[in-house]
């Protein structure tokens, strides 16, 4: 990557896009560079981006007073924001969540997640049933751990379109 966007999870995003793309014919406004192809790549915003409730994005009606479970993290942060940049590109994003952030549906029909990224904090919700329960497993990772420790118990609250039962 020549130059930033400015925005490290759009740069992440696009490093990993670049790295699936196969190279044909290079275009006109290619240019060779010490043995390799620049390709010039612009970021546009769409011109609207639609806003989707919770339950447009696949939220099960039977998750509105869930318990929450904390699960441990297995993702990087940097992974994380890939998963949040394709939801959000794709089109699935929310209506705010919080104050500031975005909400963003991955997953399938089938086994739905939700991510949660504000900053250097992002948390995936999965929503699952366990012996007939409707629980709600949070998964957070962050950019440095006190952000974490700090966020946490918030985010343990529950979503305001679906409090914590617990």
């Amino acid at each position: 990557m020549a130059k930033t966007t400015g925005r490290s999870a759009l740069d992440e995003a696009s490093l990993a896009a670049a790295k699936t793309w196969t190279l044909g014919k290079p275009e006109p406004d290619w240019k060779l560079v010490e043995g390799r192809f620049e390709a010039p790549v612009d970021f546009l915003p769409p011109t609207e981006v639609k806003m989707h409730t919770p339950k447009q994005l696949g939220w099960p009606d039977s998750h509105r007073r869930p318990r929450y479970r904390l699960e441990p993290s297995e993702q990087s942060f940097a992974e994380s924001q890939s998963l949040i940049s394709k939801g959000f590109l794709a089109g699935r994003i929310g209506a705010p969540v919080y104050k500031e952030g975005v909400f963003v549906a991955t997953g399938s029909a089938a086994e739905p997640e939700f991510w949660y990224q504000s900053g250097g904090l992002a948390a995936r919700y999965r929503p699952v049933m366990e012996n007939g329960e409707p629980v709600v497993k949070v998964m957070v990772v962050c950019a440095a751990p006190n952000i974490c420790s700090q966020l946490q118990p918030e985010l343990l609250k529950g979503l305001p379109f679906a409090k914590a039962k617990n």
